[in-house]
């Protein structure tokens, strides 16, 4: 509605989409879910890696997307581009969400059903809905989650994997299947195997994106990081490099979201039992003191996230980064909810997040 209602925002040296001739759906029902990063990903989709600015998007969205558009013969080419993807995030969302409510059942029960309301009314809703990955890395991530918490390290580091092969800040979920690793190897029985899976499945979390940039390299010949290189000269991408006076506007919308992740920190840690007694009880094989160290390692991933986006990124994505990768967000968002200041936050995310991102207005 507000797509037709008001006029686009003139962005520039950004990706348009562009529909078909002989589309059988009307122009003004497609467009608005083709904006911003989704036209890249559509395109991605449909004809591969082609410009460079491509290789800072990962293939398993696209893949995905692509696979699904061959159950859709009956639309013209582009439009079956847009409503696979469309298809592909609402449905990936429904899952993350029954999959967060499951890994909080194992890892902070109290807070199940709230986690639930409070991702069903995420401030990425938006990129829950349109051609974006976050819906896939969500699902995935938050299946990893309750995988862990069901004592599945290698089915779960396996979801990990494929979420480092969705997006690029999918590979620091390596810090998480360490942290359970570890844990495992505390008991001294067996303590060597462990830590040789361990490695492994560490391995696995890190390779997608290391195996990406060696394919680039395969094609190009150029012997760069071909991610780094797009995020870079495409985006200017870099270390501070977002820290300019123009973009405190940007600081002030990504401010709620890193708020939030210092609450998972704060609340995880407060939640920690003493060193002795875990190290105690990871000695005596306790289950419980090992969903205590991955909750811990579930915060210390939310904190590389948010720092990953204050200091290196865009710091505006922190919003959508850490609602749809980070299972401690939600459960922040969970525990104070019900508090006037974050209701507002969650009701402007959700009512002008859709209104600004399809009249490419700058936003998260």
């Amino acid at each position: 509605m507000s797509d037709a209602l008001f006029p686009d925002h003139a962005a520039t040296d950004v990706e348009r989409w562009h529909a078909d001739q002989d589309a059988a759906l009307p122009a003004w029902l497609t467009r608005p879910f083709t904006r911003w990063d989704a036209a890249h990903l559509l395109r991605v989709a449909r004809f591969g890696y082609v410009t460079d600015r491509d290789a800072a998007f990962f293939p398993l969205y696209p893949c995905v997307v692509h696979c699904v558009t061959k159950l859709l013969p009956f639309l013209a080419e582009a439009e079956r581009y847009v409503v696979a993807g469309t298809f592909v995030s609402n449905a990936c969302f429904v899952f993350a969400v029954l999959l967060a409510y499951d890994a909080t059942l194992h890892f902070r029960p109290v807070l199940a059903d709230r986690t639930a309301l409070a991702l069903c009314a995420t401030p990425a809703s938006v990129f829950c809905s349109v051609p974006y990955s976050e819906s896939l890395a969500a699902f995935l991530g938050f299946g990893g989650v309750a995988l862990l918490g069901r004592n599945r390290p290698w089915l779960a580091s396996a979801l990990f994997a494929a979420v480092a092969s969705t997006r690029s800040n999918g590979c620091l979920l390596a810090v998480v299947v360490l942290a359970d690793g570890l844990s495992r190897s505390v008991p001294k029985r067996g303590r060597s195997l462990q830590l040789l899976f361990t490695s492994i499945r560490s391995a696995l979390v890190v390779l997608p994106p290391v195996a990406k940039d060696l394919w680039h390299f395969h094609k190009s010949g150029v012997a760069r990081s071909a991610f780094a290189h797009a995020q870079s000269s495409g985006w200017g991408v870099g270390l501070l490099a977002y820290w300019q006076f123009k973009q405190i506007p940007n600081f002030i919308l990504a401010a709620p979201a890193l708020g939030l992740a210092m609450i998972a920190c704060r609340d995880a840690l407060k939640r920690r039992p003493s060193i002795k007694r875990l190290v105690a009880d990871l000695r005596a094989g306790d289950d419980g003191a090992r969903l205590s160290v991955i909750e811990l390692a579930l915060a210390a991933h939310a904190a590389a996230t948010a720092g990953l986006c204050l200091f290196v990124a865009h710091v505006e994505i922190a919003t959508r980064l850490l609602a749809c990768g980070c299972l401690p967000f939600s459960w922040a968002l969970a525990s104070v909810g019900d508090r006037p200041f974050w209701r507002w936050y969650v009701l402007l995310f959700v009512v002008v997040g859709p209104a600004a991102h399809c009249n490419f207005l700058p936003w998260t």
